[in-house]
C-alpha cells in the first residue's frame, strides 16, 4: 500500500523535473493551445471577416473626414481670397493700396472668426473702413 510519504515524494520529483525540463512542457503545450483556439474554424473565419469589415469601415470613415476637411479648407481660403480681392477693388476705386499688414490682419481675423460672417464683416469693415456685405 502506498503511504502519504511515497505520494509526496513522487509528486517532489515530478517538480523537480518540471523545474529541470520546463522548455519541454511549453513546447508541448503551445501545439495543444493552439489546436483548442483553432479547432473549430468557422468561427476563426467569422472573427476575421468582422475584423476586415470593422477595419474597412473605419478607413472609409476616415477617408470621409479628410475629404470633408479638405472641402472646409478650400471654402475657408475661396472665401479668403473672395474677401481680399473685394477689399482690394474697393481700395483701387480710392486709388488706396492694401498693404501686407492689413492682408496678415485680415487673415487673421478669418482664422478666428471664420465660422460667424456677421462678426468676421464688422471687424473687416472696421479695419478697412468699408462695409462689406455677408
Amino acid at each position: 500500500m502506498i503511504t502519504w510519504l511515497a505520494i509526496k515524494a513522487f509528486f517532489k520529483k515530478v517538480l523537480s523535473w518540471c523545474k529541470k525540463y520546463w522548455q519541454i512542457l511549453v513546447g508541448a503545450a503551445i501545439p495543444v493551445v493552439i489546436w483548442v483556439l483553432t479547432r473549430d474554424s468557422s468561427s476563426m473565419d467569422k472573427v476575421l471577416e468582422n475584423a476586415r469589415e470593422n477595419h474597412k469601415k473605419e478607413i472609409d470613415a476616415i477617408n470621409d473626414s479628410h475629404k470633408n476637411e479638405i472641402r472646409q479648407r478650400d471654402k475657408a481660403q475661396d472665401e479668403y481670397f473672395r474677401i481680399i480681392e473685394e477689399i482690394q477693388d474697393k481700395y483701387r476705386d480710392d486709388k488706396k493700396v492694401l498693404d501686407e499688414k492689413k492682408q496678415s490682419e485680415i487673415k487673421s481675423l478669418l482664422e478666428k472668426h471664420g465660422d460667424d460672417p456677421d462678426t468676421l464683416s464688422k471687424k473687416i469693415s472696421d479695419l478697412t473702413g468699408f462695409s462689406l456685405d455677408p
